[in-house]
This record gives C-alpha cells, sequence and structure tokens, in this order.
C-alpha cells in the first residue's frame, strides 16, 4: 500500500498513468524489496484499463492511500525513486478502512 505524493498525471500521446507513491508498506516482501520503496518512494506507470475498477479520477489524488499487487518480482529501474512498468502490477484498488485495518493488524 502507498500515498500518492501527487495528483496522477496521464500522458496525452501515451494514454499512460503515473503514480508517485510514498509511505509504502507491504503485506508480504518475499523479495526483500520494501526498503528500496520506502526511502524514495516508487513510480508507477499503468495503462488507464489497471485503474478502472476506481470508482472516478478523484480516487488518484494527492493522499489518497492505494493498494497494489504486484507480480512476482517487479521490473523496475534502479533510479531514485524507482520505477515500476504496468506489466508488473497485478491489480490496482483503493485502500479501503477494512483493508487497512487488516493491514495494520498484522504488524
Amino acid at each position: 500500500m502507498g500515498t500518492l505524493k501527487e495528483d496522477s498525471e496521464s500522458t496525452k500521446n501515451a494514454g499512460n498513468i503515473r503514480l508517485w507513491l510514498e509511505n509504502i508498506t507491504a503485506d508480504k516482501d518475499p523479495e526483500n524489496i520494501l526498503p528500496l520503496f520506502q526511502s524514495a518512494g516508487v513510480i508507477v506507470h499503468l495503462v488507464p484499463e489497471q485503474v478502472k475498477n476506481l470508482p472516478t479520477d478523484s480516487n488518484l489524488k494527492k493522499g489518497t492511500r492505494l493498494k497494489l499487487t504486484l507480480s512476482g518480482l517487479p521490473i523496475m529501474t534502479m533510479s531514485i525513486s524507482p520505477q515500476i512498468p504496468g506489466r508488473s502490477v497485478a491489480f490496482v484498488e483503493p485502500a479501503s478502512e477494512e483493508t487497512l485495518m487488516n493491514h495494520l493488524e498484522k504488524k
């Protein structure tokens, strides 16, 4: 899970969506990549189909908590902040109060 650091950006020509997340937490981290994301956040590049389950664009505003499910060890750049392409993201959903509470209980 992460918090949007800024409003999402849409690339006009390609139609891609850029999410910059900070305050990253994880339910599971078998590849031990969480520390990379916690220091500088992570930028995720998605296509519109990957965020179609979000009710409206207003859910992509600064401060919104999102839950992302990655497809195993993601392909990513080693830049600061790391960047992940959409093909490494299996699912994007709003982090509901229930999701947040369940996550906190596991810690």
